[in-house]
């Protein structure tokens, strides 16, 4: 590994490696939530953010997806990170093509660096050797020129969020083959800390979301968004997954096996019971039996969000559609007991 170490050092400044503050995302649906989240974290009023967020799902009616509510454009939102666009032709221009040296000056200068590369070319991928081109999301937060490594962060381990590491080689071949089609950044996005932002709670508008929540308000439409006017809001998000398995059951060669909805339904009402601890722990709310009892309302429905869609990850591997009968009838129960729930912590607010 000496190779790298001096072919870098001598113009990188001395430095053998660098790594930038990550932490374990809260929630990691899709990796731009995981990545944006994990940055972020470093800020003394992200809870705050955090907690004030996450509150509204959308799903389509028509092909059965769901997730938290312009999670795509979670970066551009969140009042902790700068962002900056950088066209993959600066990298040619800049630095004769070489990934590798950009990705080491970035990181620097304190920057992350998220981008579209062929991920199929990563070892640690579970998409390695699997197909011939997986162009996907990753984040760069750190280097070791020792090592000849970068510490990169995705959804590497079967679609789950995880951090881990690629040699350099790696890197180039994923960055060189990445296909541009698919580069939904249209180039690089580099990320550094807003240290000067400060987001404190607000509780009437957090109790305003969860309002627009129950009655399954069109966010989409307040806010003239376009790309979301045909999606289903809130609560009646429920009624999306309940009309797909029932679709399941009539036809199970419809092919609708995909899992991710079923693992934002469990990350809302994972968010949902965190939110209460928080609002305890904060004393935002004032700690009684009628909390405790909503508390363990909330835990019930985390754990059948949570069964629900471990039940559906084996049908979606197995193919026995019997068993989402029980999760049908599940998510009726769950709408009418969230109902009453968030009805009572508004009541609290």
């Amino acid at each position: 590994m000496k190779k790298y170490y001096d072919e870098y050092m001598p113009k990188k400044g001395g430095r053998s490696l660098k790594l930038l503050y990550t932490k374990v995302p809260p929630i990691y649906g899709f990796p731009i939530i995981g990545n944006t989240l994990s940055v972020a974290s470093f800020h003394p009023d992200f809870k705050n953010w955090y907690y004030s967020n996450f509150i509204h799902l959308n799903s389509s009616p028509l092909n059965y997806t769901m997730s938290f509510y312009k999670c795509m454009t979670l970066p551009q939102n969140c009042p902790f990170i700068n962002l900056n666009s950088v066209e993959r032709w600066i990298i040619d221009f800049k630095w004769n093509n070489s990934i590798v040296d950009f990705l080491i000056d970035a990181i620097n200068h304190s920057s992350y660096v998220y981008l579209f590369v062929d991920e199929s070319k990563l070892v640690n991928s579970y998409t390695f050797n699997k197909f011939d081109s997986f162009t996907h999301d990753v984040m760069v937060f750190g280097y070791n020129l020792l090592e000849g490594k970068f510490n990169i962060a995705g959804n590497f381990s079967n679609g789950k969020y995880i951090e881990s590491h690629c040699t350099f080689e790696e890197m180039n071949a994923a960055f060189l083959n990445t296909n541009i089609l698919q580069d939904r950044f249209n180039g690089i996005i580099l990320i550094k800390h807003r240290k000067n932002a400060e987001y404190a709670i607000h509780m009437p508008s957090i109790k305003q979301k969860f309002y627009d929540y129950l009655e399954s308000h069109s966010i989409a439409l307040r806010d003239g968004e376009q790309e979301f006017m045909n999606e289903v809001f809130g609560l009646n998000t429920y009624d999306v997954l309940v009309d797909c398995i029932e679709k399941i059951i009539r036809d199970p060669n419809a092919g609708f096996n995909n899992v991710r909805p079923f693992h934002f339904l469990w990350e809302h009402k994972w968010v949902l019971l965190d939110r209460l601890e928080f609002f305890l722990h904060e004393d935002l709310i004032e700690r009684n039996p009628a909390v405790e009892h909503l508390r363990n309302t909330f835990l019930y429905l985390y754990n059948s969000a949570l069964e629900s869609r471990n039940i559906f990850l084996k049908y979606s591997l197995f193919g026995n559609s019997s068993s989402l009968l029980k999760v049908r009838t599940r998510l009726i129960d769950m709408k009418s007991m969230e109902k009453a729930a968030i009805s009572a912590l508004c009541e609290f607010m």
